[in-house]
């Protein structure tokens, strides 16, 4: 009975699951194809016309290189925001998977200090 209503969840689960998982991604890359992925921003570069964001699901200890054209950033795009990213996955001058984003939809933003929490004294 249990073993059933485990196997039934998991068909639920993929079947509504309309993301990829990272490590399926760069394992079978499907270049010049839309891909959706979710996970967190691990890095974040900001250049005068594109957002580079290294996106991770925890699937893989590889990150997936974002690049975001400035107009379509989110405001609240933050290092470690919680975030679905839609685009064309295609590949870099250096040969590198990125995903070329046409939609980001941040979830949750996390409020990251650069400061240290507390006094040293030498």
């Amino acid at each position: 009975m249990l073993k059933h209503t485990f196997s039934q969840l998991k068909v639920f689960s993929s079947y509504h699951k309309s993301y990829s998982v990272l490590a399926s991604i760069l394992e079978n890359p499907d270049i010049g194809n839309k891909a959706e992925v979710k996970g967190w921003v691990k890095n974040l570069r900001v250049q005068k016309q594109l957002v580079f964001a290294d996106v991770s699901d925890g699937s893989t200890a590889t990150k997936l290189q974002v690049l975001i054209p400035k107009d379509i950033s989110p405001d609240d795009l933050t290092y470690g925001s919680a975030v679905h990213v839609t685009g064309k996955l295609s590949k870099s001058p250096r040969g590198q998977l990125e995903l070329k984003a046409d939609n980001v939809k941040v979830y949750e933003q996390t409020t990251f200090r650069r400061s240290l929490e507390f006094d040293i004294h030498l």
